[in-house]
């Protein structure tokens, strides 16, 4: 993780009847990061840092290749709870690389469009509620579980809570294709429940 800290300012009141208060803020500026087995995956971004006693704000943009990421992101001190709000657009090959390695999943090609609010408690590991949606189109995908690569995968996924919504799943490879619409629920336990037409 690198980049620069400017405009850093830290402001402490003080009283008789009151408790101690401050705040810090500050700019993170040239933002670059990189993981193991991956190299740099954050090219280049601007990081704002707004933290008082009751809560930790940090809000970004970063560039992965051509792909944009924006974060808004909340940690609440008293609660404790998170919440987070990601954008992130452009080609689905160079936006993957913000994740960990998955040596086993090759991706080629494709574009994705998220735009995905999420809050939990820190600390707990039940999954966040979120919402939102992520549309992914036209990528071209081979696992190593897979004798055969997808020539291509689209698919519409729409958060609400901890179930999500499945619309326009298609998936070519070789001489047949496949069309997905339903519903998964319970994320932390999976329960799906979809609709699968093939053809070949």
């Amino acid at each position: 993780l690198g980049g620069r800290i400017e405009d850093g300012k830290l402001t402490f009141t003080l009283g008789p009847d009151r408790p101690a208060d401050y705040r810090f803020t500050s700019r993170v500026t040239g933002v670059t990061a990189s993981l193991p087995d991956k190299g740099q995956v954050i090219d280049s971004g601007l990081a704002t840092i707004d933290m008082d006693p009751t809560a930790l704000q940090v809000t970004g943009s970063f560039r992965s290749g051509q792909a944009n990421l924006g974060i808004e992101g909340r940690v609440s001190f008293a609660t404790p709870r998170w919440s987070a709000v990601v954008d992130l657009t452009g080609p689905l090959a160079e936006a993957v690389r913000l994740i960990p390695p998955q040596p086993e999943l090759d991706i080629r090609g494709g574009a994705i469009e998220a735009h995905v609010t999420a809050g939990g408690v820190v600390g707990s590991t039940a999954p966040p509620d979120m919402a939102g949606r992520v549309v992914v189109r036209e990528a071209s995908l081979k696992h190593t579980a897979s004798a055969v690569p997808l020539e291509r995968f689209d698919i519409t996924v729409q958060f609400d809570g901890d179930r999500a919504r499945l619309d326009d799943g298609y998936v070519k490879a070789g001489g047949s294709e496949m069309w997905i619409d339903g519903t998964v629920e319970n994320l932390k336990a999976p329960q799906a429940n979809l609709v699968l037409v093939a053809k070949t």
